[in-house]
């Protein structure tokens, strides 16, 4: 069937730009099963989420690289999560969104040096400029879960508002009854996690080529955990986030504009899950860029000159230690620091001819603690073959450098025993930044308007990586034990006795006292992780009203370090394959999307932290799981859905124990 040229371009997967920039525009998201970025984005080829014992719910990997190294934006801005750290996906919320971007390998050149393997950037919608808009959703469904949430917004061309505020809810959930190892979050059935969040922005055009926006936002999540029995550990965790942004840009010519924005991050957490204590961090940030477009003859130039100054900072405060520490050890010093980092970066996006444009670009980072640093990144695209009805043949080849220096928490962390001293984790001064060398080459054809195919191979190159590694033991105390005559509760003990005509008592039996040790992991750096691959994909559309994708990822990991006894990463298997396809009634509009995802056996970690420092040699079984969506429109403004997720009620995923099959009922609305 051959469609028009519209619709014919959108079954392209990247478009037309050097960079892989796959989007997923709101008409798609809203055809998808979830309620949060991480439900739509999730099942993308080379994409890996998971939860874990810090609090996150979906921590973000791509392409086997750390989680560290994955940044989500929303508005260009920091959203959610420990600044330098892990970003939650899950905390971004689909409601009031555009369009959601993923944008591949080292982009530490536009984003900074935590953007140093992916960027996931959701772009919410701009207030209205033609009068009011005001969308509504609300759904509820089994295991506590609640989502409510409304978007207001009013204006003209000159001047607009909106306000976003969300409540989102639910329960925790039990473990099958044989956990087979696995990881499993402390969080029963008797669990509530509730997430409000609320989000304005103000627009303003004065004229003159200005505009202005401001941003303000505020997230609060109480997580009430309640352990198995009452055995397990139970706590609470409070966190509280404000963002605030102020965005200016100036058009001062036809082909010139001037940016610039101030922004401010502070997030405050309050824990009593697995030890006590309470952070505060904050993070005011200035950028400044200019662009230009320049033509050279037949060659246009788009040039991009920028600069941003950050001032992360932390104060932590360890409360106080398990009952059963507090006569063997000292309580952790607090934890004040701070540091600054700024960048200057220059990019260049050229187009030498309708078949072939380069961007490259050059990045000096510079940082109080560390060393400065200078990332060069290039990206081609050549396209040999295109047609008016949408066919085309396009290469892609990329290479990037990206330099992530330690966080705050990982550098000053003290000594901090977990699950009542059963373990303890450590900062450490000494680290070095890591440095990641990447590149990439694939292809993407659309040899008929209705099919289109890519593969891109990737290779990625991480020095003196990041990860917490056992160091040695603390003394946490002596236990007293009974000691039967002969035994051999010690090594030697037989050869002593008989050395000292049975002195001790332990060699006629009595009490024998022991030292008790609790392992210390520290963070360390690694000598050399290396992760490489192909992602494939298959999109067909036969018929305007049925969509069908295929997605393979062949992927593998290299780690080497005298100091960690595994030889390749936890939790990322060596095959995925996902699949989505939906299926609209022709005449009702009734919507049913169905995906799912293979992943075969991976190596398991045994911390719930996604630490390699935990990694274990057992291999995990392989899963299947399987969400879905039925959606039945209402008019042309509102529409009711079901979401099914884990339909195969898939209970062990890689490491973890995950959530059971479950049910989602919403409706949603626009009124304008």
């Amino acid at each position: 069937m051959v469609e028009d040229q519209a619709e014919s371009a959108a079954i392209e997967t990247f478009g037309d730009r050097p960079v892989e920039t796959e989007v997923i525009d709101r008409k798609e998201i809203e055809r998808r099963p979830g309620n949060n970025a991480a439900d739509i984005v999730g099942n993308l080829p080379g994409i890996r989420t998971q939860q874990r014992v810090q609090g996150e719910e979906a921590a973000v990997s791509v392409e086997g690289l750390p989680a560290e190294f994955s940044r989500v934006l929303v508005d260009g801005r920091r959203y959610s999560g420990e600044i330098g750290a892990v970003d939650d996906l899950s905390d971004v919320s689909v409601v009031g969104i555009e369009r959601l971007e993923v944008i591949r390998g080292a982009q530490g050149l536009r984003y900074g040096t935590e953007a140093a393997g992916a960027v996931i950037r959701a772009v919410t919608m701009d207030p209205p400029r033609d009068g009011r808009r005001i969308d509504a959703q609300v759904g509820a469904g089994n295991e506590g879960k609640f989502l409510g949430a409304t978007s207001v917004g009013y204006g003209n061309e000159n001047y607009g508002a909106s306000l976003r505020f969300i409540q989102d809810q639910i329960d925790g959930y039990d473990p099958p009854g044989n956990t087979r190892g696995s990881v499993f979050i402390p969080s029963s059935s008797d669990s509530r996690g509730v997430a409000r969040d609320a989000y304005a922005i103000g627009r303003l055009e004065p004229g003159n080529g200005v505009t202005l926006h401001s941003r303000l936002g505020f997230r609060r999540e109480d997580e009430n955990l309640v352990g198995i029995g009452g055995t397990d550990v139970n706590g609470k965790d409070e966190e509280s986030r404000w963002i605030g942004a102020q965005e200016g840009e100036w058009e001062f010519g036809p082909a010139s504009k001037l940016s610039g924005a101030l922004s401010y991050y502070r997030i405050d957490q309050n824990s009593s899950v697995g030890r006590e204590f309470t952070i505060l961090e904050d993070e005011p940030e200035l950028e400044m860029s200019v662009e230009h477009l320049l033509d050279t003859g037949p060659v246009s130039h788009a040039l991009t000159f920028g600069s941003e100054f950050q001032r992360p900072a932390l104060a932590l405060q360890e409360g106080a230690l398990p009952a059963n520490l507090q006569e063997v050890l000292t309580p952790s010093e607090s934890v004040d620091e701070s540091f600054f980092t700024s960048g200057i970066f220059a990019i260049a996006e050229s187009q030498f001819a309708e078949w072939l444009a380069l961007e490259t670009g050059v990045r000096a980072q510079f940082h109080s603690d560390f060393s400065p640093k200078v990332v060069p990144q290039i990206a081609l695209v050549a396209t040999p073959w295109q047609r008016d009805d949408g066919r085309v043949l396009r290469f892609r080849i990329s290479y990037g450098q990206s330099y992530r220096t330690p966080s705050l928490r990982d550098l000053f962390q003290p000594p901090a025993p977990q699950l009542g001293g059963a373990y303890f984790l450590a900062g450490n001064p000494d680290l070095i930044p890591e440095s990641l060398v990447s590149y990439r080459a694939g292809f993407e054809a659309v040899p008929l308007p209705w099919m289109s195919l890519s593969m891109i191979g990737f290779y990625h190159d991480i020095d003196d990586h990041i990860r917490s590694s056992f160091v040695g033991s603390l003394p946490i105390g002596t236990e007293t034990i009974d000691a039967p005559p002969g035994t051999n509760s010690r090594p030697g003990l037989g050869l002593i006795c008989s050395a000292t005509n049975n002195f001790f008592p332990e060699c006629n039996g009595g009490s024998i006292t022991v030292p008790v040790n609790a392992p210390l992991f520290r963070k360390n750096n690694l000598d050399r992780v290396r992760t490489s691959g192909i992602e494939s994909r298959v999109h067909i559309r036969p018929h305007p009203l049925c969509e069908l994708d295929i997605g393979y990822t062949l992927q593998n990991s290299e780690v080497r370090d005298s100091n960690v006894d595994i030889d390749e990463l936890p939790n990322e298997p060596h095959h995925v394959v996902d699949l989505r396809l939906e299926l609209e009634a022709p005449r009702f509009g009734t919507l049913l999307t169905t995906q799912a995802r293979f992943r075969s056996a991976a190596l398991t970690e045994t911390s719930g932290t996604g630490g390699l420092g935990f990694g274990s040699p057992e291999k995990s079984q392989p899963s299947w799981t399987v969400d879905l969506r039925l959606e039945q429109p209402i008019g042309a403004n509102a529409a009711v859905y079901a979401d099914v997720f884990n339909i195969s009620d898939q209970r062990f995923v890689d490491s973890y124990i995950v959530r059971g099959r479950t049910f989602f009922l919403g409706v949603r609305a626009t009124f304008q």
